[in-house]
């Protein structure tokens, strides 16, 4: 299913990567070792080749992933509430996968360096991953006072499951059921990204970039028809 020509919508700050598509995102799964912090340059982003879960929707199914700037104050956070709620009232279905706020990441990796100066990867990953899951649930927040309908969940609520390699794990696949409930029911789903759980259940990291990562691979496990990254919101 090939994505709609979404240049228009979503002005500066998106952008664009085209996948072929497969639902287990061979190819992509695993990818970006960016700074976590840091924005994607600036575009907009596409992926094509959804399943059949996708081609028999009435509506579109669309990713947006929100990095760390777009999500640096809660006025950012409320303007990409604002974008999100119009997505959702255009008829689209919704997933947000967002980013820890700007500077997070590396304030909680600066502590754990406090604390011993090599931190165990484990323990380094658990204490990261708690700046997405403050993000996802400010926007879920925001997304409710505008009066929209979300629900914010981590990795492991998702199962974003996940080789044991910490701080730099790779997808291995995203379990879409979760998700699919939560549209199913008419509301937005706020994904935290950059984080996973490996068999074992543990919690881990993706590594700098990561978030890109998860919301690519929510894509394509999902079939939606667009995948944008945003790297900024007015």
């Amino acid at each position: 299913v090939d994505g709609p020509d979404r240049t228009d919508d979503v002005g500066a700050g998106a952008e664009t990567l085209v996948d072929q598509g497969a639902c287990d995102a061979r190819g992509i799964l695993g990818a970006g070792r960016g700074d976590e912090d840091d924005d994607p340059a600036v575009g907009e982003r596409h992926l094509t080749g959804g399943t059949s879960e996708a081609s028999v929707r009435a509506v579109a199914m669309v990713v947006h992933k929100y990095g760390g700037t777009s999500l640096g104050s809660i006025e950012r956070i409320r303007a990409v509430a604002r974008r999100v709620l119009a997505e959702r009232r255009a008829n689209n279905d919704i997933v947000v996968v967002a980013s820890a706020m700007a500077g997070e990441t590396d304030r909680l990796l600066g502590l754990a360096r406090e604390v011993c100066g090599d931190p165990d990867r484990r323990e380094a990953d658990v204490l990261a991953s708690s700046g997405e899951q403050v993000a996802v649930a400010l926007l879920a927040m925001a997304i409710k006072n505008l009066g929209g309908d979300a629900v914010s969940l981590l990795g492991h609520q998702v199962r974003v499951v996940t080789d044991s390699l910490h701080s730099r794990a790779h997808i291995r696949r995203v379990e879409s059921s979760r998700l699919l409930d939560v549209l199913r029911a008419k509301k937005i789903a706020v994904v935290a990204g950059f984080q996973g759980i490996d068999e074992s259940g543990d919690v881990t990291t993706l590594g700098r970039g990561g978030s890109d990562t998860t919301a690519v691979a929510v894509a394509a496990a999902l079939g939606a028809e667009c995948c944008e990254i945003f790297t900024d919101v007015d």
